[in-house]
């Protein structure tokens, strides 16, 4: 087999994860980042402005938990697969992932 038909494999393999996640800890860990997305829709739908100090750190901490569980080797679904999503999340609240605290606007 090529490194290149390998690689590929490996990409679409955790790109897949998160269309078609498997049952068990894949598909729940995939509907919590769709349940947190929705929540941060209705407050936003809801006039919530974000960042604020109380939802911002809850949600923050959770992406935070879901990223670093996932930075284990555990699978098609990795930190890899999921990154950029939790940390579009993150932003919208108003959360840094990497300095675990709100970024206020000022």
């Amino acid at each position: 087999m090529s490194e290149t038909k390998t690689k590929l494999d490996w990409q679409q393999r955790h790109f897949l994860s998160r269309l078609a996640p498997a049952a068990g800890y894949e598909a729940r860990l995939v509907v919590l980042l769709d349940a947190i997305e929705l929540s941060i829709d209705r407050h936003e739908d809801d006039g919530q402005s974000f960042p604020n100090s109380i939802a911002s750190p809850a949600y923050g901490s959770i992406l935070e938990g879901v990223v670093k569980l996932l930075n284990f080797d555990t699978g098609r679904l990795d930190e890899a697969a999921i990154y950029e999503e939790c940390q579009d999340l993150a932003t919208r609240v108003g959360w840094d992932l990497t300095e675990s605290k709100v970024k206020w606007v000022t």
